[in-house]
């Protein structure tokens, strides 16, 4: 508990209090010394007790239990009534093309996905990513630009038919629907008819790395 206290109120300094912008201005705005605050929040010599989080959401006006919560959790965040889920944005371009190398796995960012969505699909939100969708392979159901969001946890096992985000050992990231025929080999299909079958045979499935299951596309309008 005291760890997930601690990443909280360290994400409301950098997020949602940025006039906040260090653990001094902090430690003054919720009545603590910068010392005791640093014990807590940086070494960890002091423990991030119930009180002193009631007392600092109290002051920051946050929800109760704001603190003591999980926020990658969607069913934590439904419990204190948010709507959304932010799931982190990655710059990792996924082609509906002939695949585009993968340009960094930094996150730049995050994604806004409904929690009443979320539980709907029963996945739970710190599996998810969003990512970016580059070409015209999937076209008309993802279109050049889109994002994605990705189930991580849904890789082991494919579902046919299912559009899947997966990369090479050349680092070649594509998204695409995938399929198993009775021989054990992977058929690679685009959306769009102009593009042509892919299908890798059982012997060199290693070379294929599934990220997840696309769970939602978000057109550019």
């Amino acid at each position: 508990m005291h760890q997930i206290r601690t990443k909280n109120l360290l994400k409301l300094v950098e997020d949602k209090y940025r006039d906040l912008d260090n653990l001094n201005k902090l430690s003054k705005s919720i009545g603590k010394h910068t010392s005791y605050m640093h014990d807590i929040v940086i070494t960890g010599k002091r423990t991030f007790s119930e009180k002193l989080a009631k007392q600092i959401e109290q002051i920051l006006e946050l929800p109760t239990g704001y603190l003591s919560i999980d926020h990658t959790s969607s069913d934590a965040v439904m419990q204190l009534g948010y709507k959304e889920v932010h799931v982190p944005f990655y710059e990792v371009k996924l082609s509906a093309g002939n695949g585009c190398e993968i340009v960094s796995d930094e996150q730049l960012g995050t994604t806004p996905v409904s929690a009443e969505f979320i539980k709907r699909r029963g996945v739970k939100a710190s599996n998810l990513v969003a990512m970016r969708v580059s070409g015209d392979s999937m076209n008309p159901k993802i279109l050049d630009g889109s994002e994605v969001i990705i189930d991580q946890a849904d890789r082991e096992i494919i579902l046919d038919g299912k559009i899947y985000a997966y990369y090479t050992d050349e680092c070649v990231a594509k998204i695409k629907r995938l399929f198993k025929d009775s021989f054990g080999s992977l058929i690679i299909r685009s959306d769009n008819p102009n593009w042509n079958d892919e299908i890798v045979k059982q012997e060199n499935l290693h070379k294929i790395h599934i990220i997840g299951r696309v769970i939602r596309i978000i057109n550019d309008e």
